[in-house]
């Protein structure tokens, strides 16, 4: 473990992914994959180099994340804060607290010793008070972080999250009109639902056409083999309360699979990693049912937060405008700062 002493009371404490750590996270709100111990750990078992960061004020941690580093040419050392870091709500820290803490971790990557620090917080784009709940303040996410010192240097996706937390009525009541009757027309369907965790054998079949997926409609997302590496990082702290597994939703039809979903689960938030549908499947609308259910089971495991995953409007308007059907509500994030 490395502490690096900032100004304003605020240390830096980097060192291994330690998982218990993050049953200290707010259990009611969204938190990001990609800011859990999971992800970390099964992006190290994959060849990547993650380390854990512990903010505290005073000696009392205000904040978490993980923060995956890279080397460039061999001299330039390049760090990522993908949607974090994560604000603890043991403690309050505040847009004076925040902006001392994005200072503190600039100065822990010095750019004469070419090392860079690109932070990419989990707010939207000039997001105002709502960005954290325990703070009543107007003060705006962006202004935080120029006032420590940072500029955008990338533009920020764009995802959307679905709130479980509300009873199954209401979350059916709110899925757009044309997503609901797809949704009656796969129902009416002679379709099967069989819903699976952790054991390979219930998805690995849906990385592989996930895989051809991508070769044929051009796109990228995480390796097809991090799902399988995610499964392997879910069962080294199985005592913790943040915890972390896997769920699979397939579709049978006529004695084949014609659909299915994975997703990814981390603590009381989850994320839709794949999902994927054949011409039998399309013609029954068989997806809309597979990720109906997966909703289903999710709430019916304790997830509250459901992360559709990435939005894009251009090359993916299709599968976007599926995703939105849900009834969840777009946003797009702050982007990347350095």
């Amino acid at each position: 473990m490395m502490t690096d002493i900032a100004p304003d009371g605020i240390d830096l404490h980097f060192g291994d992914i330690a998982a218990p750590d993050w049953d200290a996270v707010d259990a009611d709100r969204p938190l990001p994959v990609q800011q859990h111990w999971a992800y970390g750990l099964a992006a190290t078992a994959m060849g990547g180099r993650v380390r854990q960061v512990t903010v505290t004020a005073h000696g009392r941690a205000v904040a978490i994340g993980l923060m995956g580093t890279r080397r460039i040419a061999r001299l330039i050392q390049l760090s990522s804060l993908l949607r974090g870091p994560v604000w603890l709500p043991a403690a309050r820290a505040g847009p004076g607290r925040r902006i001392a803490i994005f200072k503190a971790l600039a100065q822990a990557h010095p750019k004469h010793r070419w090392c860079f620090l690109a932070v990419q917080p989990d707010w939207p784009a000039g997001g105002g008070a709502d960005w954290d709940g325990d703070v009543d303040t107007g003060a705006r996410g962006d202004a935080v972080l120029r006032r420590a010192g940072l500029r955008r240097v990338m533009s920020g996706f764009s995802t959307a999250w679905l709130d479980l937390r509300t009873d199954t009525d209401r979350l059916r009541a709110g899925l757009r009109q044309k997503w609901r009757n797809q949704l009656k027309k796969a129902e009416a369907a002679r379709i099967q639902i069989a819903v699976g965790g952790t054991r390979a054998r219930q998805y690995d079949w849906l990385i592989t056409a996930e895989d051809a997926q991508q070769t044929a409609r051009g796109y990228r997302a995480l390796p097809a083999g991090f799902a399988r590496a995610y499964a392997g990082a879910t069962t080294t702290a199985p005592g913790t309360a943040c915890g972390a597994g896997m769920l699979s939703v397939t579709a049978h039809l006529g004695g084949q699979k014609v659909a299915g979903a994975l997703f990814l689960c981390h603590g009381t938030s989850a994320t839709y990693h794949i999902g994927w549908t054949g011409a039998p499947g399309r013609a029954v609308s068989a997806q809309n049912r597979v990720l109906w259910e997966g909703c289903l089971a999710l709430k019916d495991r304790g997830i509250r937060f459901l992360d559709l995953g990435g939005l894009d409007t251009g090359a993916l308007a299709g599968i976007s405008r599926f995703k939105l059907g849900l009834g969840a509500a777009p946003v797009t994030l702050t982007g990347s700062w350095m």
